[in-house]
């Protein structure tokens, strides 16, 4: 039942909050938010000391389909889940902070988005699943379509009907696996993992599933809509597009492709790390050459995903480990440098890196945290983004260590970068056109919390390792036995 007031409360919230005045809404939207927030944290207190199915709900939706509506947790989506209730406030935060039009239905839209996301993560049921795949599309749409930039509605079309076609995709895999699940078939998680599929046609639903999921993450070359759609996207869209929505894909794959089609992927898996590869150089190459900020976060994004994804596609357990730990420390540091942008667009008028520097002597709260989160995204000992990349490439190695070697160049591309842009912006010499550089306190809450928890996860990973570890395993052993 928690389980489904996490998926509840920020839904029905955000629907209440549409409908509200803009101040009233602030206030109900921060309230379901923060509630949302503490039921997700108690969860996490009491894990291991209550067994996991006491956090399961099981509905029959249409017994005669074998349909269900049967949601849960465990070591692999609570982690996501919490990723999830941390930074959706941030998003509120920016939008807050921008007074938008329309902004009552701006929050309630964040909120549904909020409640999409926990769906995909907590869903044991293949239409479930989608369901809320799709739910997480909707608002992400119309908050790039509304309140983006100029180019909004070509780039935010253009990021729909790829997304779009790669569901359908996916709906028509859900559909073919269900004809093969055992007894009267149905679309449960362990009926998908039980499924035996013909072994001509199992590659071409793998396909199905992975176009959809490639198209989310996004893995090379199916990541055309994401420079354009982050850059148009306002700063609420982009940061639940960079930090939570991008996870989707690489969730999926481990949760609903791999176990399905252990023996067709593993035609395919020098391919698929192939491409992740090739996304890690090319996303830190583009990046370099990027002078805006959101730009430079979008490719550098696309970089970091594509070393999760081949890390994971490695098909090892610290691979999959690392995934996590990279999923998670990859999300606050891109919330948190989105967040930052965002002030620094706000003080200074503009997003391009060396137009304004020395903004640490400024202020050097901004300086510290942003160098902090930037610091995780490279990768540096005692951040969380050091224990996800190592991880990852010890199990690319384990794979061959010539992807290794080219998966750490992007790693060692993307320091680059990030020194570049904290050198021509925060150092060098005081700008005369910024007289002030100043955060809000909820701006400098958000960016202090995110700064923190990425230390945290770097200094001690340990839970969230051990925590992660049961769901795995069960995902290996069943890939084994298949």
């Amino acid at each position: 039942m928690v389980t489904l007031l996490l998926i509840l409360l920020p839904l029905l919230g955000g629907l209440l909050v549409m409908a509200l005045p803009e101040k009233a809404a602030r206030i109900v939207a921060a309230l379901v938010a923060g509630v949302t927030a503490l039921l997700a944290l108690g969860v996490a207190s009491v894990w291991g000391a209550w067994p996991a199915a006491s956090f399961d709900f099981l509905l029959d939706w249409v017994p005669a389909w074998g349909l269900s509506f049967s949601i849960g947790l465990d070591g692999l989506s609570l982690p996501l889940v919490l990723l999830t209730i941390v930074v959706a406030p941030v998003a509120l935060i920016v939008s807050m902070r921008r007074d938008e039009r329309r902004s009552s239905i701006l929050y309630g839209l964040i909120l549904a988005m909020e409640a999409g996301l926990v769906g995909v993560f907590a869903a044991r049921d293949a239409v479930v699943f989608y369901l809320f795949w799709e739910l997480a599309l909707v608002p992400v749409y119309f908050i790039a379509a509304f309140w983006g930039g100029e180019k909004r509605v070509p780039v935010t079309l253009k990021f729909f009907v790829y997304t779009v076609v790669g569901s359908l995709f996916m709906l028509f895999g859900i559909i073919y696996v269900h004809g093969y699940t055992a007894g009267a078939h149905s679309f449960a998680l362990s009926s998908f993992y039980s499924a035996q599929l013909p072994e001509e046609a199992a590659p071409w639903i793998l396909a199905c599933f992975a176009f959809a999921f490639a198209i989310k993450m996004p893995l090379f070359p199916f990541h055309t809509w994401q420079s354009d759609t982050y850059n148009e996207a306002p700063a609420a869209g982009t940061i639940l597009l960079a930090a939570l929505m991008a996870k989707m894909g690489l969730y999926g794959a481990i949760r609903w492709m791999l176990p399905v089609f252990p023996t067709a992927f593993a035609a395919w898996q020098t391919v698929f790390i192939t491409l992740g590869v090739i996304g890690v150089v090319w996303g830190s190459l583009v990046a370099l050459a990027q002078k805006d900020m959101k730009r430079l976060l979008a490719w550098s994004s696309f970089s970091h995903t594509g070393l999760m994804a081949a890390g994971v596609f490695s098909l090892g357990m610290l691979g999959f480990q690392g995934g996590i730990v990279q999923m998670v420390a990859h999300g606050l540091s891109i919330a948190g440098l989105l967040l930052a942008v965002d002030i620094f667009e706000s003080q200074t008028g503009g997003r391009q890196i060396g137009a304004v520097s020395g903004l640490a002597h400024r202020n050097g709260a901004f300086a510290t945290l942003f160098v902090i989160l930037a610091l995780s995204a490279i990768g540096l000992p005692l951040t969380g983004g050091f224990v996800g990349e190592f991880l990852l490439l010890l199990s690319l190695s384990k794979f061959g260590l010539w992807w290794a070697l080219v998966g750490g160049l992007g790693v060692i591309l993307g320091a680059v970068l990030y020194l570049q842009w904290i050198r021509k912006s925060l150092l060098g010499p005081v700008p005369s056109t910024v007289a002030v550089f100043k955060m809000r306190p909820s701006e400098a809450a958000a960016l202090t919390l995110l700064a923190l928890a990425s230390l945290a996860l770097g200094i001690y990973p340990k839970p969230l390792l051990e925590l992660s570890a049961p769901a795995l395993d069960a995902i290996f052993h069943i890939m084994g036995a298949k």
